[in-house]
Order: C-alpha cells, then structure tokens, then sequence
C-alpha cells in the first residue's frame, strides 16, 4: 500500500491525509476564536458568522453551540426590514451571539437552494434552529419584532436541548404513519416548534373511531391550529359536527365563541393558502366557512367582499380590489343619502379612509376620483361628531382629501389643506411633520405622489 508522506523540519513522517486534517482542525480554530472575538468587541446587534454552511455545522460541533439560521431573498421586504431594523437590536445581539451560532442563507444562492428544499422552506423570512449535531429542531416563519424574536429564539433553545429532535421525530414518521398515538404526539411536537400541521391532522382523525374524534384533546388541538388545516376534509368535518359534543362541556354561549373562533380561524387560513398559492378558486370555500360565523362582531357586513378584495390586493391585482372597494362602500358602508348601514362610527370611518387610499394609489378615472372625495367628506363629518373621534381620525381624512384633490388636478387646494394640517401636528410628531413637508415640495414641483 502506497501512502503520501510529507517531511517536517524535525525530519519526523507525517501521513498528508493526517496532515490535511490537521490543517483543517487548525483554521476551524482560528475560525473560532475569531468569531468569539467579534462577539465580544461588537456587542451591538445580532453578528452573522461569515463562512459556508458546511463549516457552520462544524463550527457548531466544535463548540457546542446551537445554529440560528435566517433564511431569506434579497426581494423580500420583511427579510430587509428584519435586516436593518431587529437584528441591530443591543440587547437581542447580546443574547444570539452568547447563546448562538448565528448563519444567513440567501434563499436563492448556490447552497441556500438545497437546504430550502430540504428543510421544506418556501416562506421567507424563515427562521431555523439546529442543535449542535446539525438536526433542524425548531422553525417559524415571518416577520418578528425584538420581544418576538427573544421568544421565538427562548423556545428554539429549549427544542435544540430534547433529546428527541423534530428531525428524528420526521424519520421516526415515514414508519409510523398509522399509529395514532404517535402522530398525535408529533404532531403536538411540530404544533410546539412553530410548524403548520396541514393534513397531518386529517390522517391523524382518519386512523380514529368516529366517536373518538371529538375527544376534548382532539378539538383543543384543532382549535389550537385552524388557521393552518386545510377544508374540505375530515378535520373539518368535525368542527361542522361538534356542536353538540361541546354543549355537553360549554354553555351556549361558550359553544358559539368556540365555533366562531375556528370558523374565523379557518376562513382566514383558506385566504392566506389561496394568496400564496395564488387560487382564485379556494375563495367559495374560505367565503362558505366564514358564513358558519355567528357573532355579528367578527362576520362584519360584506364580509364575502371583504375577503375577495383582500385577496386581489395582496396578489396585486389593484383593478379588481378597487372595483370590490367600491362595492363595499356603496353597498355596506353608504346609502344614497350617505348614512352608513354600518352602526360603529370607528369601523365606518376606517372603511372610508380606507378606500379613498385604495382609490387615491391605484385608480385614474377623475369621475371616480371624485366619488372618493365625497368618501373622505363623509369620513371627515363623521370625525368631527366627538373630540375624540376628531384627534384619532380627522386629520388622517383631511389630508386623504388633500391627495385626492391633487390628484384630480387641484395642486393649489390640497397645498394649501396640507399646510394647514402641518399647524395642527402636535409637537413630536416629526416623521409625519416630515412626511407632509415632503408631500408639498412634491406637489410643488408637480411630481407623481401615488405610487407605493
């Protein structure tokens, strides 16, 4: 057997292979005393460590040390916002980098692109937390402000300390998918990491006598989860049919709050699977679910307009969600005399305000643009009724007015309505004094203001 060899000074023989594995030992050390450095002389902010993954997991070996991953796409506005307004925090720095290995992996480069798939990760920001033997045990999703990335990171923590990791539990799975009692257990376990449990939980019923479905465990894990299961199927099949097991447990109206907290749930569930899958088509089925709601304080008036339009504005569709805005207006919130249907004064001027913006950013024709100003006037009678309703709500409506009126052509009156709001800013308030002044010099030199 040939082996290489390498001569040192001293003249002693050295296997390169050895040899190789020492030199790689060496620099992870180097590695690792220099990211302890930076830890300690920038104490500022949440420091990302600046090697590849592969060297990541060793690092995390070596040390002992959990791995927080931040998952992101250079196109992504939270992940930018988390960039530069929650990891800089002080004190979140001071605890990541004490208690963390802390990694970025763009989502779309050469090695994030693997680890995505791996990990199931297609929402962004997305958030990992690894043990220090490289097993993914904890992962949320979206952005967090500091007090919830503190938490998020807390619980992560405690999930890289089990014993029994969510990756082993994912193993443990592919063997086990029809004992019931081990899926309730997994899925209580990805329910504790963050994890949506989809149709997990329609296998899991699925695998259980008709009457045992409806077991206090069962519903309180359905209640606990709707907005992430998916309709038609059989876990919905049980909220549609528990009503009677939960008035064996509640009192009426106990029943109807827990009914209408997962219809709500659901529904809204069904919107954000439809906004991200960009399907149209399950919009019947989230519409159809929130009609099960009884209470007249969550199933608001139009609430069947209320989802479509939400739907077209965040798939960008602006044409059709000002369309459904003016619906919405005309049908629920104003009469031909201009009274709203709706009793709540607050809900009223926030839904006017609301379409005047929607018309002011994404609609052209001055007929309607007109329609919008009789909109903001509305709002701004309705916010002159009380002292506290006018210091909460009519400025915002007068300078909607302002934008409306430039926007029609009238430079000269909504100047001179947005000067006059400036007085009435109270002291402090400099980003909206700001935001204003750079508004006016806009409409001065007869720049375009409406684009988002």
């Amino acid at each position: 057997m040939c082996f290489n060899v390498v001569i040192h000074s001293q003249g002693n023989y050295i296997n390169r292979d050895q040899e190789e594995s020492n030199m790689k030992k060496i620099n992870l050390i180097v590695g690792i005393i220099l990211v302890t450095c930076l830890n300690q002389s920038f104490s500022q902010g949440i420091k990302f460590v600046d090697i590849s993954w592969n060297n990541t997991l060793a690092l995390a070996r070596e040390t002992n040390k959990p791995i927080f991953v931040d998952v992101y796409t250079t196109t992504c506005a939270p992940c930018i916002k988390m960039n530069k307004e929650i990891f800089p925090d002080q004190e979140l720095g001071k605890f990541f980098n004490d208690s963390l290995i802390c990694f970025k992996m763009d989502a779309n480069s050469g090695e994030g692109k693997p680890v995505c798939a791996n990990y199931r990760v297609n929402a962004f920001p997305t958030f990992l937390y690894f043990s220090p033997e490289g097993e993914l045990c904890y992962k949320t999703i979206g952005f967090k402000d500091v007090q919830g990335l503190f938490k998020d990171a807390t619980q992560g923590l405690m999930e890289t300390r089990e014993e029994k990791p969510l990756a082993i539990w994912e193993r443990e799975f592919e063997t086990r998918k029809m004992d019931p009692g081990f899926i309730y257990n997994y899925i209580v376990k990805r329910q504790h990491c963050g994890l949506p449990i989809g149709k997990l939980m329609d296998e899991y019923l699925s695998l259980l006598p008709k009457e045992q479905r409806y077991n206090r465990k069962n519903i309180d894990l359905i209640k606990d989860n709707a907005e992430t299961l998916p309709a038609p199927g059989i876990t919905y099949d049980v909220v549609l049919t528990c009503r009677d097991t939960l008035l064996t447990r509640y009192s009426v109206i106990e029943t109807n709050e827990i009914l209408d907290h997962l219809f709500m749930q659901y529904s809204m569930g069904i919107l954000e699977s439809a906004i991200e899958s960009r399907e149209e088509s399950k919009l019947d089925m989230a519409i159809s679910i929130a009609s099960n709601i009884l209470s007249t304080e969550l199933r608001s008036a139009g609430y069947e307009l209320q989802i479509r339009k939400t739907y077209f504005g965040e798939t960008g569709d602006y044409g059709k969600m000002a369309d459904l805005t003016e619906q919405f207006i005309d049908t629920y919130i104003l009469q031909e005399n201009g009274r709203s249907l709706i009793r709540d004064t607050v809900s009223t001027i926030l839904s006017l305000d609301k379409a005047c913006s929607v018309f002011f950013y994404y609609v052209d024709e001055e007929s309607r643009l007109n329609k919008a100003l009789g909109w903001s006037e509305r709002s701004m009678e309705l916010s002159g009724t009380s002292e506290m309703y006018r210091s909460a709500f009519f400025d915002n409506s007068l300078n909607m007015k302002a934008n409306l009126l430039y926007k029609t052509g009238d430079a000269e009156k909504a100047i001179k309505i947005k000067t006059d709001i400036l007085k009435s800013i109270p002291a402090g308030k400099t980003g909206k004094v700001q935001k204003i002044k750079e508004e006016i010099a806009a409409m001065e030199k007869k720049e375009k203001i409406w684009d988002e």
